[in-house]
């Protein structure tokens, strides 16, 4: 990210050191898995899309930073056996509840996986908000581009669902956690 512009990173201080948590962001741009890893100071494991796997040097490049896939817009009980194993055994999972970056930069709707984990596996969520990273690798372009502008990732406090939640009142929940970030 130091080539692209400078990190500011707020309420790294809400980001457990240790133990399984979810940390779930909104998704503006292809570059914002790299601004959240530089801002984590922990090593982190990322759901993504699975046809991002099939592109040769991408898909390489994706197992190497701890990512595993996920079919986009499904109940895709394997990425979330897989998630919900990492975090039961220490590991922190970047989860992009929106399924899909915004062509726009608004916050799209939440899908309901994130709140089906929320609910099995106990485990704090995190919630992020990632302000800049659109400028670097605009909706729709795949080649980085240097802006020299400042890239902003806000944790919030950690959030605890229990498995009794309504799954629409914890995507709620969660989404307005995170909207308050990116203000």
């Amino acid at each position: 990210m130091v080539v692209y512009g400078p990190l500011k990173v707020e309420g790294v201080e809400n980001v457990p050191r240790k133990g399984g948590l979810f940390i779930s962001a909104n998704h503006i741009s292809d570059a914002d898995p790299l601004a959240i890893g530089a801002a984590t100071p922990r090593e982190l494991h990322y759901m993504a899309k699975e046809e991002l796997f099939s592109i040769p040097v991408m898909g390489t490049l994706m197992r190497w930073a701890n990512a595993f896939p996920v079919k986009p817009r499904s109940a895709d009980r394997a990425a979330l056996r897989k998630a919900e194993g990492l975090v039961q055994s220490g590991k922190a999972v970047v989860i992009f509840p929106e399924g899909q970056s915004s062509e726009t930069g608004e916050m799209q709707s939440f899908l309901p996986g994130v709140a089906l984990l929320a609910k099995k596996a106990g485990v704090p969520i995190v919630p992020a908000g990632i302000i800049g990273t659109r400028r670097i690798i605009p909706y729709g372009s795949v080649i980085p581009r240097p802006a020299f502008r400042r890239v902003i990732v806000r944790f919030g406090k950690p959030l605890v669902f229990s498995k009794d939640e309504d799954t629409k009142e914890i995507l709620e929940r969660l989404r307005q956690a995170v909207a308050e970030l990116i203000k």
